[in-house]
């Protein structure tokens, strides 16, 4: 994934500007869609990273729903050099983390229209 782990990132609700002669109601549909889908999406980005970080292992039953990061986790059972394998997880996610803040403090470097 890239990009910074901002909330304003996740949450988006500019579609209402599309329909400004629409009535207010869908207006506020509209804003409330972007807004709670955004929030959850956040939501559930936190609970994988927590997860990738504390606790990279597969369930044992298949499940449902799961969310990006959980194919790359273990499989369950899979024991042999689990701390080795979990700090790998853990610098992964750390690198991931500072590429992110990279490109962010790239976006906000003024560009110099000379070209020099």
């Amino acid at each position: 994934m890239a990009g910074a782990f901002y909330f304003t990132r996740w949450v988006v609700t500019d579609r209402p500007q599309n329909f400004l002669t629409a009535p207010v109601i869908e207006r506020f549909h509209c804003t409330y869609c972007g807004y709670v889908n955004g929030l959850f999406a956040y939501a559930v980005e936190i609970a994988a990273r927590t997860e990738q970080y504390f606790c990279p292992i597969k369930h044992a039953r298949k499940i449902l729903g799961t969310h990006s990061r959980y194919s790359r986790f273990l499989n369950y059972g899979e024991s042999t050099n689990y701390h080795a394998k979990l700090e790998e997880f853990r610098v992964a996610l750390g690198s991931e983390i500072r590429e992110a803040q990279q490109d962010d403090q790239a976006k906000k470097t003024p560009v110099d229209s000379t070209g020099v």
